[in-house]
């Protein structure tokens, strides 16, 4: 059951794109010359941006309601 409960929150990240963003943001930061003080900050903005992008993609993809 616990397996299940595993693989079923491990579709959940995948599909949310949380994947995608940290290992994006991973490998950025890996090939940086000079490395940020605050890593943690760093994914933070990254996270950020992806979250704005999918926000703007949302509304590019609703039918825009006439008044």
């Amino acid at each position: 059951m616990a397996e299940n409960k595993n693989e079923e929150f491990r579709e959940y990240l995948e599909k949310k794109q949380v994947f995608d963003v940290l290992t994006s943001a991973f490998v950025e930061l890996y090939f940086m010359d000079q490395k940020p003080d605050d890593p943690l900050h760093f994914l933070m903005e990254k996270f950020q941006e992806a979250s704005t992008k999918i926000v703007v993609v949302k509304e590019e993809e609703t039918p825009q309601q006439s008044g």
